[in-house]
């Protein structure tokens, strides 16, 4: 497990999801890191960091991804570190194309060394 710092208080936090647990949009930690640990409103926090505060609330509640830019911008108000928002995006990701795309890999051979 990951120890990330966040305001002044550590906060612990699977690096990668647990077995038969899907992992978390980054948009959870960071609703809990910005209104708990910094005690700061949507408003507050989009303007702070210059998004809109409806895009706050869109990652916040997991419709809109974290990128590379999102990420810098809530690491500098000091939500959280950009590479775990990133690895939790990624994660998050990819158990969102592995469950739909369930069938179709299935169907897929896979490639033997010859």
């Amino acid at each position: 497990m990951s120890t990330e710092r966040t305001s002044s208080s550590i906060t612990e936090i699977p690096a990668a999801a647990e077995p038969g647990f899907a992992p978390v949009h980054p948009g959870a930690v960071l609703a809990e890191a910005i209104s708990e640990g910094l005690h700061l409103t949507v408003a507050e926090t989009a303007r702070r960091i210059g998004i809109s505060r409806q895009m706050i609330h869109d990652i916040l509640a997991g419709r809109r991804a974290v990128n590379a830019e999102t990420a810098l911008r809530f690491e500098r108000l000091g939500a959280a570190t950009a590479p775990l928002l990133l690895r939790l995006q990624d994660e998050y990701d990819l158990a969102q194309a592995r469950a739909s795309l369930r069938d179709q890999l299935a169907a897929i051979e896979p490639a033997r060394a010859v």
